[in-house]
């Protein structure tokens, strides 16, 4: 029978605890940055990580991706455009 072999590399800094601890506070609204998340950890958890490319690994493996709003055009009107969603026709 063939062996199932454990990946070669390190293992990761994070527990599931502070993964979940992490999850929780960017579902509450106070991590916004990869800066925000990468402090978070160092002083809820006591993990420092030296640089975001090893955080940005760890949201990929976790399929977390950040959400961001839509660009505004510097001109736009934001009174024109509720009155145009009030009056326009709903398809």
């Amino acid at each position: 029978m063939l062996k199932r072999q454990k990946p070669a590399g390190k293992a990761s800094k994070l527990s599931p605890e502070a993964w979940a601890g992490l999850l929780q506070a960017m579902r509450a609204g106070h991590i916004t940055t990869m800066q925000d998340a990468r402090n978070y950890l160092e002083k809820e958890w006591g993990i420092v990580y030296k640089n975001g490319k090893s955080l940005w690994w760890l949201f990929k493996k976790h399929r977390v991706k950040w959400k961001t709003g839509r660009r505004r055009h510097k001109k736009a009107n934001a009174q024109q455009q509720a009155a145009f969603k009030k009056t326009s026709l709903a398809c």
